[in-house]
């Protein structure tokens, strides 16, 4: 018996040790890793943007720009281009005098050579329709990916082109799918005409699924349609893996930004960690807008892929930055064909503060006062006092101190949008001021271009109140410019605006929902400004209390649930904790 235990033992001794010889000669599972690269919201920013997202001139002043980012991409593409992804969120449409004068065409010949691995399509690629979104689909050497379009009345777009709902791509031999979203608010704020837009997140879920069982996996959702639905795609898609955003402009941070200018405009860690139900944690990302910054994002699987890690920052493109060489002779090219449009240097005025546009989809702003008082000043007619309302999603760019050129308010305003004047009771004009605050988030997480900058008005807003009862009180000016008194329902109101808030842009239906007829001016908003600034030596920006906002801080919970459709109440998870956020994840 002794004998016969002392063997079990020694046999139970031999083969524990063998176990862990053999343990320690297994191989650790194999690892796949990712370097995503990723821009969005370009928005033609070919030359590069101000230090302080305004306009800029020359090497030494400005950031960004395509050659930069396309030199500061290749940099980490080119070490491992067998595990390396390009991406673009979308919005490579409008915001500077090269896209108002030449549309797509100088987008295509700045983007062809970056050769991105796929692209989503922005809400502002439909701005000047259907027929020059695809010209520029039909011109783009890459693929791009947007699930949720409803195309049954314009299959014309699919002819020609590369728009798919989702693209394989392959790298180190690991199957990769790129899913496509836009946001549906492209409906009313941009022109889709035809083109309708199904649930984003829902598309998501069914091209993911679709790619999974072709043999995706890995699954990157790479979209347009804000960081708070990016997030709510990282919750709730099971399949999704890593999501890509834009459309929000939203700067994701870890630590100290390079630019220290920069760090109240961080709205989060990068990436942006997303919990789902199931455990699984999905990291999402922007790289804030106007080619400032790179988005650069290092993600790595075991061999089942699942996420092991994710980590990486934002890269400042510096003026200091190299640039690519080719890209620089494109631009070259279309400056000298932009001189022959526009006096590129010529100065309207000195501007002795600069100001940005972070508030002007929030509250008053400095260069929404400017535009709301010029277009009053030049676009009224009447002989009576008028109320200037515009969006404060059509300012693109703030001012920067020192003399300002055309091509400069150009980029902060470079729609072009006619004046139009119309008469409305004060019952429309109160239903105006709600609608510019219907989905305030005072997280500021979900800027919405509807917020209204005025002219003539005095307003106060408590948007702790339930929708359509956030008006505290709207006040007037009188023929005497130092007199206001409140908005009367049944008093008749001269209101001057621009030709997209009145077509029912950003969603204000009143004009059509009672008939309200319009003079259209001649003249831009542009170059409503213009004329105003132009007699002027210098301009200094001013705030002056004609918006408030009260009870935001106190109001922060109430308000954001009252503001979200149930679909959309991934803002209600995120204050109470629902979507945990941590600054780098290691699942190790």
């Amino acid at each position: 018996d002794w004998l016969a235990m002392s063997t079990a033992s020694l046999t139970a001794i031999v083969l524990l040790n063998a176990g862990s010889v053999l343990a320690a000669l297994t191989p650790v599972p194999p690892r796949f890793h990712l370097d995503v690269v990723h821009v969005n919201d370009m928005h033609a920013h070919v030359s590069g943007i101000g230090r302080e997202f305004a306009g800029c001139e020359g090497a030494t002043e400005c950031y960004g720009g395509f050659a930069r980012v396309l030199a500061a991409a290749r940099d980490v593409i080119d070490r491992d281009p067998d595990h390396s992804l390009f991406l673009n969120g979308g919005d490579n449409f409008q915001g500077t005098a090269f896209y108002t004068y030449f549309k797509s065409q100088v987008i295509l010949d700045f983007m062809n050579p970056m050769r991105f691995d796929a692209v989503a399509l922005g809400n502002h690629e439909f701005d000047d329709g259907v027929s020059e979104l695809k010209k520029f689909a039909q011109g783009l050497n890459s693929t791009i990916v947007c699930g949720n379009l409803d195309l049954s009345r314009d299959p014309d777009l699919l002819n020609g082109t590369s728009l798919t709902n989702w693209t394989m791509v392959e790298k180190g031999g690991v199957k990769i799918a790129v899913v496509g979203y836009i946001t549906q608010d492209t409906r009313f704020s941009s022109n889709p005409q035809t083109v309708a837009f199904v649930d984003d997140v829902e598309s998501v879920r069914r091209w993911s699924k679709e790619a999974k069982s072709q043999g995706a996996q890995i699954v990157i959702a790479l979209g347009h349609s804000g960081y708070v639905i990016d997030m709510k795609i990282a919750r709730e898609v099971a399949e999704v893996d890593l999501v890509v955003g834009g459309h929000s402009h939203t700067f994701l941070y870890t630590g100290t930004p390079p630019d220290p200018l920069d760090e109240p405009s961080i709205k989060g860690p990068y990436p942006t960690m997303v919990r789902q139900d199931s455990g699984k944690v999905v990291p999402v990302v922007q790289a804030f807008k106007y080619t400032k910054y790179l988005g650069v994002l290092r993600v790595e699987f075991d061999d089942q892929f699942n996420l092991i890690e994710a980590k990486g920052n934002p890269i400042l493109l510096s003026p200091e930055s190299p640039q690519d060489q080719g890209l620089l002779e494109v631009l070259a090219k279309w400056e000298e064909e932009l001189g022959k449009k526009i006096p590129v240097h010529d100065v309207i005025v000195t501007i002795e503060e600069s100001c940005r546009i972070d508030d002007c989809r929030f509250t008053e702003c400095e260069i929404g006062n400017l535009i709301a008082d010029s277009i009053v000043d030049v676009g009224c007619d009447s002989d009576w006092a008028c109320i200037g309302l515009y969006n404060g999603g059509a300012i693109r760019s703030g001012l920067k101190e020192g003399n300002l050129t055309s091509t400069e308010l150009l980029e902060a305003m470079p729609f072009g949008n006619n004046l139009v004047e119309v008469q409305m009771n004060g019952t429309c004009l109160l239903e105006m001021l709600e609608q510019s605050v219907l989905w305030y988030d005072v997280s500021r997480l979900w800027p919405k271009g509807g917020f209204l900058q005025v002219a003539g008005l005095r307003v106060v807003y408590d948007v702790s109140r339930p929708q359509g009862q956030r008006v505290v009180s709207a006040e007037a000016r009188t023929a005497n410019p130092n007199k206001y008194k409140p908005v009367i329902p049944g008093e008749r109101y001269n209101v001057v605006t621009n030709k997209f808030v009145y077509g029912g842009g950003d969603n204000f239906t009143v004009f059509k929902d009672h008939n309200i007829t319009a003079n259209e001016h001649p003249i831009t908003d542009y170059s409503a400004v213009r004329e105003t600034l132009k007699h002027l030596h210098h301009y200094k920006p001013f705030l002056d209390g004609r918006i408030q906002i009260v009870s935001a801080g106190e109001a922060t919970h109430s308000a954001i649930t009252c503001l979200l459709p149930s679909s959309h109440l991934i803002i209600f998870s995120l204050i109470l904790g629902s979507i945990r956020v941590f600054d780098r994840l290691s699942l190790r």
